[in-house]
């Protein structure tokens, strides 16, 4: 099976992708109702519904970044199916991944230290670092490194075309 071109394992996954844009759409869609319905209809406990809002915007906010995240791949894989491997246009997604990544880790983070305290919940700031995603920091650390080293193969592509 080749792997870049039409009728390719790029081909492929671009199909997977295109089934995770809808599937994350409809997660939106699903997590959003209710903090409307919260909103539109306040409790009696407010403690409680106000940490499960948290939990509501947390999830909105990581299928939201997912959805953008997926555009990105989307886009990439698309220039893999026309064998376009080394272009600036990819550098330029995978630094979007990137950055979407490391909004996602500082708005979690700022999310975590915004949320309700209570009694086992006093500390905020440990809070804050002991439930943040950093691995969501990392890849995206990662993902910027491939970014360059994808910006190198752009130089020795555009280095390899003049000298032919």
């Amino acid at each position: 099976m080749k792997t870049f071109g039409k009728k390719s394992f790029s081909s492929f996954f671009k199909v997977i992708i295109l089934v995770s844009l809808v599937l994350e759409v409809l997660a939106i869609i699903g997590f959003v109702v209710p903090i409307i319905v919260h909103v539109i209809a306040p409790s009696e406990a407010p403690l409680f519904f106000e940490k499960l809002l948290y939990i509501r915007f947390s999830q909105v906010l990581f299928w939201t970044i997912s959805f953008f995240v997926t555009i990105q791949l989307w886009r990439i894989i698309n220039n893999f199916e026309n064998e376009i491997l080394f272009d600036l246009r990819i550098v330029k997604w995978l630094k979007n991944i990137s950055f979407l990544f490391l909004l996602y880790f500082i708005l979690n983070w700022l999310l975590i230290l915004i949320i309700p305290a209570d009694e086992a919940n006093n500390y905020r700031l440990i809070t804050a670092f002991t439930g943040a995603d950093f691995k969501f920091l990392f890849l995206s650390a990662f993902i910027f490194l491939i970014s360059q080293v994808f910006k190198r193969g752009c130089d020795l592509q555009e280095q390899s075309n003049l000298t032919i």
